[in-house]
C-alpha cells in the first residue's frame, strides 16, 4: 500500500489580511466617491433641465406681457412726470418708466411688491397709482407681517418661489403654464395674519430642484448679485448679463444694456427734472431688503431669470447673496446650456 503525500496549506498572516482588507476598503471608497459624483452630476443635470424649462415658460409670459404693455397708452401723469427740463415730452422715457412699473405689477418678486401701492406724482399735482394685482392677492390671501411692508418668510426666497408658480399658472396674453408638467413641485407653508383670520397658514406650490430646495426667480437682479450684474459703480466688472452674448457690443459701448430702456432715456446725464423722485419710487437701497437696488436707472440688464441654490441649498452667505458659483442660473442655460 502506497501512502499519498499531503501538503499543509499555509494560512494568511495577519499582515496579509490587513493589506487585503485595506485594498477592499480603498476600492469601496473610490467606488462610493465615483457613485456620489455621478449622483451629484445627475442632480445638477436634472436641475439644469428643469431650470431651462421654467426659464422658457417665464420668457414666454414675459414676452406676452411686454407686448400688452407696449400697446397700452402711457398715463398722462407719467408723461408729465418724465418731461425734459425745457418742458417738452420725452415719450421714450415715459414708456421706459411705465414699462418698469407695469412689469413690477405683473412679475412681483416678493409679497411686499404685491401689497404695496406705488404712487407717482406729476408736476400739476395729479397722481397715478401702480397697485398690486388682485388675482395674485387672492391666492396669497393675508400673509403675516414681520414689520411694516415686511412679510414673514420661513425659508429664504420662499416668497419669490411661490410667486413664480402663481405668475406662470395665471399667465396672460393667451399664455398659461401647467407647472406640474415642466418641473418638480412641492408645497411650502406661508403664515397668515393672526385672528380673526381662521387659518394660521396656507400651503402654496413651488418648484423644487433635485436637492429639494425651492427654485426662486428674479425680475431684476439685486445689487449684491455681482456674479450676475457685476460690481455696481465699477465699469471694469460688468457681470455676465451685461456682457456678450447677453447684450451686444454696441449696447455695452453706450452703457444702455437695460432692455426696458434701450435708449438710456432714464439714465441720461444731466438728470431730467423728476429723476430723483421717480428713481426713489423704484429704488430699494437697503441691503437687507429684497429687491436690493440702489440705482434702478443705471442702464444694466438685470433679468429676468430663475435660480436654484445648488448643492449646498443656500441662496445667501449670511445676508449677502452667495456668489461662489454653486447657484445655478437659468439665463446661463438659455445661452450656454450650463447653469453654473
Amino acid at each position: 500500500m502506497r501512502l499519498r503525500a499531503t501538503t499543509t496549506r499555509r494560512a494568511f498572516t495577519l499582515i496579509e489580511l490587513i493589506v487585503v482588507l485595506g485594498i477592499i476598503a480603498l476600492l469601496s471608497a473610490l467606488t462610493a466617491a465615483a457613485v456620489m459624483r455621478y449622483q451629484q452630476g445627475q442632480k445638477e443635470s436634472n436641475t439644469n433641465t428643469h431650470l431651462l424649462k421654467i426659464h422658457m415658460e417665464l420668457e414666454k409670459q414675459w414676452t406676452a406681457k411686454l407686448a400688452l404693455i407696449k400697446a397700452e397708452p402711457i398715463p398722462q401723469v407719467i408723461i408729465d412726470a418724465t418731461k425734459n427740463a425745457d418742458g417738452t415730452n420725452d415719450i421714450p422715457r415715459a414708456r421706459a418708466f411705465h414699462t418698469k412699473m407695469r412689469l413690477r405689477q405683473e412679475f412681483p418678486q416678493n409679497f411686499g411688491e404685491v401689497y404695496s401701492n406705488l404712487t407717482v406724482p406729476s408736476p400739476n399735482g395729479q397722481v397715478y397709482i401702480y397697485d398690486g394685482k388682485q388675482s395674485i392677492k387672492n391666492v396669497l390671501k393675508s400673509p403675516q407681517l414681520a414689520g411694516p411692508g415686511q412679510y414673514v418668510e420661513l425659508s429664504p426666497e420662499a416668497q419669490s418661489a411661490a410667486l413664480l408658480v402663481i405668475i406662470l399658472s395665471q399667465g396672460g396674453g393667451g399664455s398659461t403654464t401647467d407647472v406640474d408638467s415642466i418641473a418638480k413641485t412641492s408645497q411650502l407653508e406661508y403664515p397668515q395674519q393672526p385672528p380673526p383670520n381662521p387659518n394660521p397658514s396656507i400651503w402654496l406650490k413651488v418648484f423644487i430642484d433635485e436637492w429639494g430646495t425651492q427654485i426662486a426667480f428674479r425680475r431684476q437682479a439685486d445689487d449684491d448679485m455681482t456674479d450676475v450684474i457685476g460690481v455696481v459703480g465699477d465699469p471694469t466688472k460688468p457681470g455676465e448679463l451685461n456682457q456678450q452674448p447677453f447684450v451686444s457690443g454696441a449696447q455695452m459701448q453706450k452703457g444702455n444694456m437695460d432692455p426696458q430702456d434701450p435708449d438710456g432715456r432714464l439714465r441720461i446725464n444731466p438728470p431730467w427734472p423728476k429723476y430723483a423722485i421717480l428713481k426713489n419710487v423704484l429704488a430699494q437701497p437697503n441691503p437687507a431688503s429684497r429687491p436690493y437696488i440702489a440705482e434702478p436707472f443705471d442702464g444694466r440688464n438685470r433679468g429676468p431669470f430663475v435660480i436654484s441654490a445648488g448643492k449646498n441649498g443656500k441662496f445667501y452667505n449670511g445676508a449677502v447673496w452667495e456668489t461662489d458659483l454653486d447657484n445655478l442660473y437659468s439665463y446661463r442655460l438659455a445661452q450656454t446650456r450650463r447653469g453654473n
